[in-house]
């Protein structure tokens, strides 16, 4: 990797923080925290991530919310902000939800170092349109 992506990683378990971390670190990623969807937006507003990896069951502000409103927040101008949904919910059912919610793809956990990897390396993403609002809900 020539050029260090800032990554901000979201999720409410400081375990699953700490893991994600340090995988993100192998490849010199440069990694931010966040223990809810409220911190993640307060990041989010103070700098440009190339990455987000956000939980979906939070409390207080659900991934899926924090995410709408991440989308609203991103001006037409802007490079958009690739999010993928880092969930233990099944993707059967679930993956409209997360694509109408602004997500880019999903990460299934538990999950493992070259799960991780294939998700991030690939081109497979779901299209979100940039400056994408979608009606905020807690879904």
């Amino acid at each position: 990797m020539s050029e260090a992506k800032q990554v901000l990683v979201v999720d409410d378990d400081r375990y699953n923080l700490e893991i994600l971390t340090a995988m993100l670190e192998l490849r010199d990623y440069h990694v931010d925290t966040a223990e809810s969807g409220s911190e993640a937006l307060d990041c989010f507003e103070q700098k440009h991530y190339d990455l987000i990896l956000m939980d979906i069951m939070m409390p207080e502000l659900n991934g899926n919310v924090a995410t709408q409103i991440i989308r609203a927040l991103e001006k037409p101008d802007d490079i958009p902000t690739r999010i993928i949904a880092v969930t233990a919910k099944d993707p059967d059912g679930n993956r409209e939800v997360w694509q109408d919610s602004g997500f880019n793809g999903y990460l299934t956990k538990p999950f493992s170092e070259a799960s991780l990897w294939r998700v991030l390396d690939s081109n497979d993403r779901y299209d979100v349109p940039v400056g994408y609002k979608k009606t905020l809900d807690a879904e």
